[in-house]
């Protein structure tokens, strides 16, 4: 059986199946999103065109109604391209055996589309092929500040097939390698670590950090460049961090809360991004658990999350305070429910808001109550002037 499927072949299987728990709305947008080039300023001219099906899913997924997800369609500032209209034909040079060769160039994108939704068609499960090219991708992972990752999510949220094709498309044009090797350290140490413990001893050696490469940039590049650097892979997994399937739940609600306590003290689009991508891989990672599939390709994604995010924290200074909870904090937050949090993010039309409030929520759901996420989807609220003045009020 030829494993190549032409392009007026794929035609003929790129059914679109509409989730039904979700409105007729929803679903005609996030399906005519497929027709819409996903990315960037050099080509598009329009930025990051994919914040627009995500936040469509995001609103949702807060309660948005039919005439929020309208409100916000109709302030969408930003440019976004047919693909039909930008010259991308599929000359069928791309199949099942080679796509792998063609990673990280971006004028094939819709013949990685037509590949990737060959193969995810050949299994009632989606994940089944979605963990195989997760795991071929694994180094390009913090490409586009993790937004192919979180795209992926959010289509595996909505749950159809030609939705996660096209994520899976857009990491592939945004691969690059950023981390060569990452070393395996023996676990011999008897003390056991968290992820927390970790960084405080790094920030104990700070001052005698030597790294290989020449700093320049911002943040996101800073941070793309440390993933190579050997020092931060080994300080990032020494000994007695060692992640495992037993161990993985747990790790990821360390990580996940360090990633928020990073952005808490030091807010910004790179460690706002750190959050967001966390809830990406623990929707992703829990959804393989559920399905009883191998879990080694997610336990390589945690690592290499947590080499990005550790990276991210020495970029940000091994910020020594980040944030415990006290008390007071605790009851406050305590009485603040998400219900009030969705309607204010509803309220907004800003893309970040909306998915960081979404991605607090799950996060708090998903893995435990910890007051942590509402206090990130307070301060999301707070720095886009959404917080009510209600909720203002209690928390001064």
């Amino acid at each position: 059986m030829n494993d190549f499927i032409s392009a007026d072949e794929s035609q003929t299987v790129l059914g679109f199946v509409k989730c039904e728990h979700m409105s007729e709305l929803v679903n005609d947008l996030v399906l005519h999103d497929g027709d819409c080039h996903p990315n960037l300023g050099g080509i598009t001219q329009g930025g990051m065109a994919n914040h627009f099906p995500m936040t469509i899913l995001a609103l949702h997924g807060l309660g948005g109604s039919d005439s929020d997800i309208k409100r916000f369609v109709n302030a969408w500032p930003r440019h976004r391209a047919l693909i039909s209209q930008l010259n991308f034909h599929d000359s069928g040079v791309l199949n099942s055996k080679n796509w792998v060769d063609y990673l990280g160039q971006a004028q094939y994108l819709t013949e990685f589309k037509r590949v990737f939704l060959h193969e995810l068609n050949k299994n009632d499960d989606p994940m089944v092929f979605v963990g195989f090219a997760l795991d071929v991708m694994k180094d390009g992972l913090p490409m586009g500040l993790f937004h192919p990752l979180i795209r992926l999510s959010f289509s595996l949220y909505h749950g159809d097939k030609t939705l996660v094709a096209d994520a899976l498309a857009y990491m592939a044009i945004r691969y690059f390698d950023l981390y060569k090797q990452v070393p395996v350290a023996e676990d011999k140490s008897l003390k056991k670590l968290t992820a927390s413990e970790v960084w405080k001893e790094i920030r104990s050696k700070a001052r005698s950090l030597k790294l290989d490469s020449q700093f320049y940039g911002g943040s996101l590049h800073i941070g793309e460049v440390l993933c190579a650097e050997e020092q931060i892979q080994r300080l990032a997994l020494p000994a007695g961090f060692q992640m495992s399937t037993q161990s993985l739940p747990l790790m990821m609600q360390q990580i996940c809360e360090c990633a928020t306590k990073l952005y808490l003290t030091e807010p910004a689009l790179t460690t706002l991004h750190g959050v967001t991508a966390a809830h990406a891989l623990v929707e992703i990672t829990q959804l393989a658990q559920k399905n009883d599939l191998d879990m080694s390709v997610y336990l390589s994604l945690w690592q290499r999350y947590w080499i990005w995010l550790t990276g991210l924290y020495v970029e940000k200074g091994c910020v020594e305070n980040l944030p415990v909870l006290d008390i007071d904090q605790e009851m406050t937050l305590s009485t603040i429910n998400w219900q009030d949090l969705s309607k204010a993010a509803r309220k907004s039309t800003e893309v970040h808001l909306i998915k960081m409030v979404f991605t607090c929520m799950c996060l708090y759901q998903k893995l435990e109550n910890n007051d942590l996420y509402k206090l990130a989807a307070i301060n999301a609220l707070r720095q886009n002037r959404a917080l009510p003045q209600a909720l203002t009020t209690l928390l001064n």
